[in-house]
């Protein structure tokens, strides 16, 4: 169940109550890198690629934004881990 995971996660990253930070993209990648390395084996291999692309692109956006590099990352791994569980049953 990748679910609950990426999920807390996103919290973690989004910085839960607090107002959004900025992230340099070497950092954000790390916590993606991070992230991946605890979910689902679908989800990882999104947040690894969209890691890798973040190191070579560059962003400093807030993490916790709406729409951000981050978010997005995390909404395609979840989506990523949703099609996998549907496809286990």
């Amino acid at each position: 169940m990748a679910g609950p995971a990426i999920v807390g996660l996103a919290l973690a990253l989004s910085g839960c109550n607090k107002a959004p930070e900025q992230t340099s993209a070497s950092e954000a990648a790390d916590q993606l890198d991070q992230a991946a390395q605890q979910s689902d084996p679908k989800a990882a291999a999104v947040m690894k690629d969209r890691a890798d692309e973040l190191r070579q692109n560059g962003s400093s956006e807030a993490a916790g934004e709406p729409g951000s590099f981050t978010q997005d990352t995390m909404s395609k791994a979840g989506a990523a881990a949703t099609q996998s569980d549907s496809a286990a049953q």
